[in-house]
């Protein structure tokens, strides 16, 4: 007798893969009107490069930035930012940095699937 074993595949599942993980991006708080004394002046030309330049540099915290002509750029650390008073000016946005990531990647392991 001749006995004959029939198997099935499933061929439509595939491997899974996880999505990426969310990539880090920078965090700022802006308050208008707001500067304070005691910042580096730097001659970037917009707010772009202000805000890069301050994550760039591990000790910066905050930059004033000009929301007029002529464009200005002051770099605060820690010690500029806390040991200042801030003042009004209409001309001018403080942007404190909130996270700093340089291209880290966060991992949220509540959702990483093992």
């Amino acid at each position: 007798m001749l006995t004959t074993s029939l198997y099935f595949y499933n061929l439509s599942i595939r491997p899974f893969f996880p999505p990426p993980p969310p990539v880090c991006e920078d965090s700022w708080s802006v308050f208008p009107g707001i500067a304070t004394l005691g910042g580096v002046f730097s001659s970037v030309e917009s707010q772009a490069a202000c805000r890069s330049l301050c994550v760039a540099d591990p000790g910066c915290v905050a930059v004033d930035i000009s929301n007029g002509s002529p464009f200005f750029c002051f770099i605060h650390n820690n010690d500029s930012l806390t040991h200042n008073e801030p003042y009004n000016s209409e001309f001018i946005a403080q942007h404190r940095l909130d996270r700093r990531c340089l291209g880290k990647v966060i991992i949220d392991w509540n959702e990483v699937v093992w």
